[in-house]
């Protein structure tokens, strides 16, 4: 760019709300990184957290109004919400309730509640704006229009993947970025998205055909689910005239699902992807989700900035992410939290939790572990595992040990258990295989946190095993599990006067430290039992 722009002391000069009385530490540089980002480039910016990514969005966009953020959670969209003005967060459609007359009339009679978006009678927007009195009074289409004016919107990735207004598909270069945050989970969440799970009773919903037996990626498996996909679209398109409006709302949904499928395992590569059909149901699998990003990273935005605080490798989420081509720069900015307010500590004598380990190592671990505990008397601290097996034969050798009124096995509804933990007496410890990521435990909440498996992804998945037989699988496996540890260590340093001691109990961290981001710093420790 010939004349960079470069941004005051002062961030409430672009936008942003009154308590943004001045920059955080490396914030002003990441936004002027962003915002002089030359277009057509891609731009992986690692922040841990607390750096203040949301801020560097609003501040692009104060110049490049329009400006895209998408996510993967509904507490992130809330957050731009509740903290910035200038941002028009659009919501799944379920979120809006219809307001035509006769179709509140119609479906509070049919199902016993007011109808939302998804019951519209109208099959296309076309069709709605000819044909519904209450079309430019719709709460849906009245925020799509307020987004469309926005400084900034705000989408989660599922919205993004299947809308395409947003997109503008029509024009050949945009003037906007594109900004992804929650980057590191976006591979997973196409994953999600483009993958299919028929169950025997949905199938038996929709009147679907008798599913042939599949197991695999090859060629042969794919044309036979790709002929199964073709019978299935057929025999259910009578639903999609069905009188009934969620019927052919459901019905219309999975129509589109089939046709995105035929046509993307149609035209896919050999073991690209794993399909299964036998009496249990139907489902198909992408090896490599990427290939299919570009429904979230349209070619003609002007630049894109994928943000996490755990990139790591930057090669390895481009190649996830089907972006291995494209030119990009990587930058990974310093930990804005004293480093000694985030020790991380490896057990160095700690056994090697695999597959294989014995009962013997097993119970060295948990001695292991039991002293950590003494470490922290009175204080709260969470153990990460990697299967409830784990979890359940963990926590029973530590109440052996003497912890039994120490220890919480977060089994239960998610919420529920977080909520009773952040609630508990001090000094509880709770053990789960699900908390390493989306979670906040500030201050007394939590005071030090275990790992006591490294998260593999598990051998056992054949779509595991089939892209690890790829090209860069093996890196891929491994970054994977370190970039997961990273997480679970920052579920406990929420702000800059925060402090949470780490603690990894595995001898297979070896194998993976070198794939963490710049800032994650471990030391070696040996805990004597």
């Amino acid at each position: 760019m010939s004349n960079p722009i470069t941004l005051s002391d002062n961030p409430r000069d672009y936008g942003l709300p009154p308590k943004f009385e001045e920059w955080y530490p490396n914030q002003r540089d990441c936004a002027e990184r962003c915002i002089n980002f030359p277009e057509g480039k891609i731009f992986l910016l690692e922040s841990p957290t607390g750096a203040g990514k949301s801020a560097l969005v609003m501040t692009t966009s104060y110049f490049r109004k329009g400006t895209v953020v998408m996510m993967s959670t509904r507490d992130l969209q809330q957050q731009y919400e509740d903290s910035f003005p200038n941002a028009a967060v659009i919501w799944g459609q379920s979120n809006y309730p219809c307001i035509d007359e006769i179709n509140v009339q119609a479906c509070t009679k049919m199902y016993g509640e007011p109808p939302n978006r998804t019951d519209c009678p109208f099959d296309s927007y076309a069709e709605a704006k000819e044909g519904c009195t209450s079309f430019f009074q719709c709460p849906y289409e009245v925020a799509k229009f307020k987004a469309a004016k926005a400084q900034a919107r705000v989408l989660n990735y599922h919205y993004g993947y299947f809308s395409t207004w947003w997109k503008e598909e029509d024009k050949p270069r945009l003037d906007w970025d594109l900004f992804c945050d929650e980057a590191h989970r976006l591979a997973d969440v196409l994953s999600g998205l483009v993958s299919i799970d028929i169950a025997p009773s949905t199938a038996k919903f929709f009147g679907l055909p008798h599913m042939p037996p599949i197991a695999g990626g090859l060629r042969r498996d794919m044309e036979s689910a790709v002929s199964w996909l073709q019978s299935a679209q057929r025999d259910m398109a009578w639903m999609l005239k069905d009188k009934d409006v969620r019927r052919r709302y459901r019905a219309s949904q999975m129509s589109m699902k089939l046709i995105d499928l035929q046509e993307a395992i149609h035209t896919a590569d050999r073991e690209s992807w794993y399909v299964k059909s036998s009496r249990d149901g139907f489902s198909a699998r992408p090896v490599i989700p990427g290939d299919y990003a570009q429904r979230v990273i349209p070619s003609n935005v002007r630049s894109v900035i994928l943000m996490s605080a755990t990139i790591g490798k930057p090669e390895i989420m481009l190649s996830d992410l089907g972006l291995q081509d494209r030119e990009y720069e990587f930058v990974s900015m310093p930990h804005g939290f004293p480093a000694e307010n985030r020790p991380v500590f490896w057990v160095i004598n700690a056994p090697k939790i695999r597959y294989k380990t014995t009962e013997k190592e097993y119970t060295y671990q948990s001695d292991i572990i039991s002293k950590i505990l003494s470490m922290h008397k009175g204080e709260r601290g969470l153990i990460h595992t990697a299967s409830w097996k784990h979890t359940h034969a963990l926590a029973e050798k530590l109440a052996q040990n003497g912890n039994s009124d120490r220890i919480m096995v977060a089994d239960g509804a998610r919420l529920k258990t977080v909520e009773k933990f952040k609630q508990s007496a001090v000094g509880t410890v709770a053990i789960s295989p699900s908390w390493q990521e989306g979670l906040n435990f500030p201050d007394d909440e939590l005071r030090f946190a275990i790992t006591g498996k490294i998260p593999w992804a598990s051998q056992a998945d054949p779509v595991v095993k089939m892209r690890m037989n790829r090209r860069g699988g093996g890196e891929w496996y491994k970054s994977k599990a370190a970039l997961r540890v990273v997480q679970a260590a920052g579920r406990g340093v929420r702000h800059i006067d925060d402090w949470c001691v780490t603690y990894i109990v595995d001898g297979c961290w070896g194998q993976v430290e070198e794939y963490v981001p710049q800032w994650f710093a471990v030391d070696r420790i040996r805990i004597g039992v």
